[in-house]
């Protein structure tokens, strides 16, 4: 009872398709602990999450084009 709904919590969470995914938490994890701990300034994290985001998208609109054509 209690694990099938943890699996329903998380699939919820981290579906890729409707959710945020792992690796976008991973990568917005590390950069505000990074932004926390003083290693990286505010700017190099707005850029990191740009970069990301844009990387990102830009993967998933060049398989998205493929497979229409």
């Amino acid at each position: 009872m209690i694990r099938s709904t943890v699996t329903g919590i998380l699939d919820t969470f981290f579906n890729a398709q409707s959710r945020i995914s792992y690796r976008r938490l991973l990568v917005f994890t590390v950069g505000t602990a990074l932004l926390c701990f003083g290693a990286i300034e505010g700017s190099e994290w707005c850029t990191l999450a740009i970069v990301y985001v844009a990387s990102d998208s830009g993967a998933k609109a060049i398989m998205a084009f493929r497979r229409a054509g």
